[in-house]
């Protein structure tokens, strides 16, 4: 399964939000989907449809 995992922002739990983000994050690759960790404050510029090509 494809999955993006969004993190980060703006606001004052912004670390809360990585570190939590980051293990979501691996623990859906332990378990074999494709999975993408987005900052959602620095964005994404790239085409959508290439995001998982990325890894």
């Amino acid at each position: 399964m494809k999955i993006v995992v969004l993190a980060g922002g703006t606001s004052t739990e912004r670390d809360v939000s990585l570190i939590s983000g980051s293990m979501i994050y691996r623990a859906l690759k332990k378990n074999g989907h494709q999975a993408m960790l987005l900052d959602v404050y620095l964005g994404y510029e790239g085409d959508p449809e290439q995001v998982f090509d990325l890894e």
